[in-house]
């Protein structure tokens, strides 16, 4: 009668649902939010230990160090997982009066700027001073480093602020202790080769500037391959004449050097008697390599007094010195060639020598597999094709050591 119009029943009931809908909205938001924001704290007080605030969780903050760019690189678990350690940077200033918790789930080691601490103990808590790390390194910055895990599983790491002066009694805590460990020095090994090469190459030049044409024939393939023991080379000279002794010297050299580069940025061969102290000396590298060379020196002058006994007792002695010369022949080209590659990746591609341990080890089972069969053919008189004595002589004293030699590294 004046402009009123009754509302409609279907649109009463779908006011009363849609209101009734927001309502239930409401109260689902609050069950869904008051979890979300409340569960973060309780795994985050969970996490932590007792007696502590939790100022941050360094779990994004370990880093990597990259041979490809010689320096630490953000940790990227798919990249690095397998990682044998794991680093991180403490801003000593920043962090003042904080204290580094860390936990691991397997057996480690705990570096602090290449000073070993303690090994970690697994499930068990360990707190680092950062007032106590900047009373005896004083620096803005300390690394961390922790060694013998898969990157970061199972470690667990944060920065805290004691509630109380008095950590828990399941805290261990961590002073600086003087063990030093430090990582290699590439520059230090690069001083050090430079030293090496000038050694091996005076020795060489001494035995081309005294005995050019033999020094000639001594590096030369053809005269190796030869099998005319009536030439120079095998008809004057002896493994006792001085031109063989130094260049016995300069085959010693190649092969400590050789075994150095190998253990050091390879895989580790030489036994603890012959390591490296402290790799980042280059004299203590020095001290190794020549070290290393006199001990080669002395099984070379060993392996003539094996040959010249063994075909003493076979009537073959003639060949002795012919076999000895011959053996260094081929060690020294094979073994020098070998030196140089290593030297040259060493310097340009270091990348490159990370998986290059298995493919040097069967090219040198397959360089002593051919020299077996290449001495049986220069070694045997013509006319010979089975020659049982040369056969049996050439196991004791080329296949032999090579299979004793193999064990032992393996």
């Amino acid at each position: 009668m004046f402009g009123y119009k009754v509302p409609d029943a279907r649109a009463i009931v779908f006011t009363d649902t849609m209101l009734a809908i927001r309502a239930l909205l409401k109260n689902l938001t609050f069950w869904v939010l008051l979890p979300a924001l409340w569960l973060p704290a309780v795994a985050a007080a969970q996490i932590q230990p007792d007696g502590y605030h939790l100022v941050r969780d360094c779990q994004e903050e370990w880093l990597v160090y990259s041979s490809e760019y010689r320096n630490y690189v953000p940790y990227v678990k798919v990249m690095h997982e397998s990682e044998p350690s794991v680093s991180i940077l403490i801003n000593l200033v920043q962090d003042r009066h904080f204290s580094f918790l860390l936990k691991t789930t397997r057996s480690a080691f705990l570096f602090v700027n290449g000073a070993l601490q303690r090994s970690l103990v697994p499930g068990q808590w360990n707190s680092v001073s950062c007032d106590s790390l900047y009373r005896v390194y004083g620096t803005g910055e300390v690394m961390l480093t922790v060694f013998g895990l898969r990157g970061t599983e199972g470690l667990t790491s944060l920065m805290v602020f004691p509630k109380t002066h008095i950590a828990a009694d399941s805290i261990q805590a961590i002073t600086p202790s003087v063990i030093s460990l430090k990582p290699r020095s590439d520059n230090a090994f690069r001083d050090f080769s430079v030293i090496a090469w000038l050694l091996i190459l005076v020795t060489g030049a001494g035995v081309f500037l005294s005995h050019p044409s033999i020094a000639h024939k001594i590096v030369s393939p053809g005269v190796f391959f030869s099998r005319d023991f009536r030439s120079e080379l095998y008809n004057h000279y002896r493994a006792y004449s001085p031109v063989i002794v130094v260049t016995v010297s300069m085959l010693a050299l190649v092969t400590a050097f050789l075994l150095l580069a190998v253990e050091i940025y390879v895989t580790p061969i030489l036994p603890a008697v012959l390591g490296v102290p402290d790799r980042e000396s280059v004299w203590m590298l020095v001290a190794a390599f020549l070290k290393i060379a006199l001990l080669c020196f002395g099984l070379f002058c060993f392996k003539y007094f094996i040959i010249s006994v063994t075909l003493g007792i076979l009537n073959m002695s003639e060949i002795a010195h012919v076999h000895f010369i011959k053996a260094v022949q081929s060690s020294l080209l094979f073994y020098g060639a070998l030196a140089v590659g290593l030297l040259l990746l060493i310097f340009r591609q270091p990348r490159a020598l990370e998986g290059i341990g298995e493919p040097l080890a069967w090219s040198v089972i397959a360089y002593s597999s051919v020299r077996y069969i290449l001495f049986y053919i220069l070694l045997n008189p013509p006319g010979r094709i089975i020659n049982l004595y040369l056969i049996s002589y050439l196991c004791v004293v080329e296949l032999i050591p090579l299979i004793i030699g193999i064990k032992f590294i393996i």
